[in-house]
């Protein structure tokens, strides 16, 4: 049976229970007596069965429900709670989902807080009874109080003495019992009320029977599990490491705001990606195996644009916790995106940036045609809500950057590529030459620029591309000339065609070579025929010339768009060393050859697109953060594994459903101005194209995290611990992948009951006996962790660390000691020179056989002592 069927039945049991509830609650108001016994819900009850069973010493009667009430905790878990429960059943009905931030083990401290009433209400008065809210709202209701406490000594006569123990029936109740009866309806009302505030709130902290199912429910059978199989290509082909089943899941069910905010954990500027991204990710899309890949930059720039005109994301700012300071150069996406990253995980981040506005070449290079300035804007203030300072029209100079180093504990080059290359050919200095970036940056920053009314475009790069539809928008004739045929063009196929649309015209296999002018202007241009020879070392085949080709055309401008580099230059004296290519040296965290200085973005990899600065500088914000804790500065990405289509599974077969693209503007219109060519897609077309994600595995979306009434899964993994989980079925129903599930076993619980232990950090000098310097050839090391009985090896790797002057492999086994941890058995050899401290620390089983997460080295240049 589906997660959807299995919730549609748990409701029909709901809606039974909710009518023989009202049913009681409608005779108790009459005072006529019940033809059905008045505790007859509470008699699955355990603990108020066991009172009543010690209180009428009806032994078998009374138990007998309550050992099946057991037994059905034991096989099915809080099943009580999820499907019978009416006071959780109208609890159920409203409330906020989702977590409200309360730690599961303050949930789970009631379990033996209330297992202790239970003790106390089997033991002792029995007066703990009234604490179950459908029993006591009966009987309030019904001015009944419990009629065992009367035999009580003490309690039953003063009780009697107030005449608040009635009949049961055929009388009127008390005056005082009516007085009881309003004060428990209060106490309801309270319940309701704290519903409001987190879902739930009285079967998660308060209710005793949920208490005890609870403990129960820790070793029931059937369990909660995600299948996480690996991960779809979409999500590893994203340079911007961007979630993008999760977004897309999340889309699919009209939560656009979470989904925009599930993007912005790892990529800031995520409205801006959605209008210019060239979407990598579509090439690998599974379901273009089946039609057309998913129109994932499209449903992104739904989501982007959907939250900027409904308030803004919902990330909150993050206090300033650490006391080190950073100093990024530059405002472009690269430097925009660490800013972010630095600045959530609790660091002082200052930008620098050169141009009197923020964004780099997202402001200065690209038109507004493709990206608005409101949403380059909207991005940005996101960044500045986060806490991050901006400074324009800064610009840093080798003695500025030394003055920083000072003020600062580390800084990041992130400054973009500003100057374009030059043709190389006589006449590129005449009046009406103008470089690609600079005449966008005219265009882009002032609205104008001066050119001539017929424009020769030299380049198929982006950037080409761009000047000369902003050319056209000018209203000059432009032509584009470009030395290989269309199909090595690089610049994206969709934007060759908008600008075929547009009246731009294409000239292939021609190429400048010289620029003809007069009284010092351009008049026209010499140009020459190419053909297409052997590939060259980019792979493209090389462009030849063809000898007696030469033509001329009559221009007036000519706009070189032939590549651009970072200009360097200021960095000189500086220590920080510069290839040949213009690019910063840096290895593969980021790091250049001065100790605190990083650099990302453009300055480092050369002209990239935004994601790929946006990728490049989450990773170096991750080893600038190891750098400011003292930490080696090696990033590395966890394996994944790619899941290929043919694991598709023939249930999951989707049938054919035509893809969905966004709406152009007419070419006539675009050309008459700088209005944004493409259009967002309508609500209803997001949800379709986001509902055509085939994904099967866990998109780590976290919806059922957040739809999941009990709070009881776990974001950080999705797992669930049955002691929380009420079997309401939500998460499989509502799960887009069709990845949640519940299975029987009798396994260990999948959620640990505390918190990590803290990170444990030994210094080899503690072991110094057993390890000598470089003569010590593999002696074990165990490190008080004494070693099972029975060692079964979960996993055995051999890894290597880089020291200052060498590396040191080492070999880690992993044995499992316990259900909720593993502890790590490290062997060193040959430690050399330098004081490693090793860590260790208690884990998931799951996550014991990559021993990757169960072992840290902490590396410090002290030889040991």
């Amino acid at each position: 049976m589906s997660g959807t069927l299995w919730r549609r039945l748990r409701q029909l049991v709901q809606l039974v229970a909710l009518v023989l509830f009202g049913y009681l609650l409608a005779r108790a108001r009459g005072g006529n007596g019940f033809a059905l016994p008045l505790n007859i819900l509470s008699r699955l009850n355990p603990l108020l069965g066991v009172g009543a069973t010690l209180a009428s010493r009806s032994l078998i009667l009374t138990l007998l429900p309550i050992l099946l009430t057991v037994a059905v905790t034991l096989v099915v878990g809080r099943v009580w709670c999820g499907w019978i429960c009416p006071a959780g059943t109208i609890l159920d009905l409203y409330g906020p989902r989702g977590r409200r931030g309360v730690p599961l083990k303050l949930r789970q401290a009631k379990y033996y807080i209330l297992f202790t009433i239970l003790v106390m209400a089997v033991l002792g008065s029995l007066a703990f009874m009234y604490l179950d809210p459908i029993t006591a709202i009966i009987r309030g209701l019904a001015g009944v109080v419990y009629p065992a406490l009367a035999k009580v000594p003490v309690i039953g006569p003063a009780l009697k003495g107030l005449y608040l123990i009635p009949p049961i029936t055929g009388t009127a109740p008390a005056p005082k019992a009516a007085a009881i009866s309003w004060a428990i309806a209060a106490v309801f009302i309270v319940m309701l009320v704290l519903n409001l505030i987190e879902r739930r709130f009285w079967c998660r902290y308060l209710c005793p029977l949920g208490a005890t199912i609870g403990l129960l429910s820790r070793w029931a059978w059937l369990k909660r599990a995600v299948r996480k199989e690996g991960v779809q290509p979409c999500r590893l082909d994203c340079p911007a490491g961007t979630n993008v089943t999760g977004f897309l899941a999340l889309a699919s069910r009209g939560r656009y705001g979470q989904a925009s905010d599930l993007i912005r954990q790892t990529n800031p500027l995520t409205t801006v990606c959605g209008h210019v991204c060239p979407h990598p990710c579509e090439s690998g899309c599974n379901r273009a195996e089946c039609d057309q890949a998913v129109s994932i930059n499209a449903v992104e720039r739904f989501v982007g644009d959907w939250v900027r005109q409904h308030g803004g994301s919902k990330l909150r700012p993050v206090p300033v916790t650490k006391d080190k300071k950073v100093a990024i150069i530059g405002a472009g996406p690269a430097g925009l995106t660490a800013a972010f990253h630095l600045r959530r995980a609790g660091y002082a981040v200052q930008v620098f940036e050169k141009l009197p506005v923020p964004g780099g070449m997202l402001a200065a290079g690209i038109p507004r045609y493709r990206l608005p300035r409101e949403v380059l804007e909207a991005d940005i203030n996101e960044i500045r809500r986060q806490g991050v300072e901006i400074q324009t029209g800064v610009a840093v100079d080798g003695a500025r950057l030394a003055e920083l180093r000072k003020t600062y504990d580390t800084v990041l080059i992130a400054v973009g590529a500003h100057k374009s290359r030059k043709l190389d050919v006589p006449g590129e200095d005449l009046a009406g030459v103008v470089h690609g970036v600079d005449f966008l940056r005219d265009v882009n920053l002032t609205g104008k620029a001066t050119i001539g009314s017929r424009v020769a475009v030299i380049g198929g790069g982006d950037v080409a591309i761009d000047a000369a539809r902003c050319a056209l928008r000018l209203g000059s004739e432009v032509t584009i000339f470009y030395r290989r045929s269309r199909q090595e063009m690089p610049a994206r196929a969709e934007e060759i065609e908008e600008a075929e649309e547009e009246g731009v015209k294409i000239q292939y296999l021609a190429t400048p070579t010289r620029i003809i002018g007069e009284n010092g202007r351009v008049v026209g241009m010499e140009c020459i025929r190419l053909e297409l020879g052997e590939p060259d070392s980019s792979g493209r085949r090389r462009p030849v010339p063809v000898p007696g080709s030469e033509f001329t055309v009559p221009v007036d401008t000519v706009i070189p768009a032939i590549g651009q580099y970072t200009d360097t230059t200021w960095l000189e004296g500086s220590g920080v060393e510069v290839l040949s290519n213009g690019t910063i040296k840096t290895d593969a965290a980021g790091v250049t050859t001065v100790p605190g200085i990083f650099a990302a973005g453009d300055a480092a990899s050369g002209p990239a697109t935004v994601t790929e600065a946006v990728g490049a500088a989450r990773k170096v914000a991750a080893a600038i953060e190891c750098y400011l804790r003292g930490e080696a500065t090696v990033v590395q990405e966890p394996e994944k594994r790619r899941i290929p289509f043919s694991e598709l599974p023939s249930a999951r077969q989707p049938a054919k459903k035509e893809r969905t693209a966004p709406a152009l503007l007419a070419a006539a219109e675009r050309v008459k101005g700088f209005a944004e060519v493409r259009r967002t897609l309508t609500p209803q077309q997001a949800v379709s194209e986001a509902r055509r994600c085939i994904n099967w595995n866990c998109g780590e979306c976290t919806l059922c995290a957040q739809i999941c009434p009990m709070g009881a899964i776990e974001p950080s993994d999705f797992s669930s611990h049955p002691s929380e989980c009420t079997v309401c079925m939500d998460c499989v129903a509502f799960c887009p992948g069709g990845a949640s599930e519940f299975r029987g076993g009798w396994a260990p619980s999948p959620r640990k009951e505390s918190p990590e232990m803290a990170m444990i950090s030994l210094p080899i000098s503690r072991v110094a006996r057993t390890i000598t310097g470089d003569s010590a050839l593999g002696r074990m090391w165990r490190a008080t962790m004494p070693k099972p009985d029975v060692p079964q090896a979960l996993a055995a790797s051999t890894y290597s660390l880089s020291f200052t002057d060498r590396t040191i492999p080492l070999t880690t086994r992993a044995y499992p000691t316990h259900h909720t941890e593993a502890r790590a058995i490290i062997t060193l050899i040959s430690p050399g020179p330098s004081r490693p401290a090793i860590t260790r620390a208690r884990t998931r089983p799951g996550k014991a056989r990559r021993i990757s997460t169960i072992l840290m080295m902490r590396l410090s240049s002290h030889p040991p002592t």
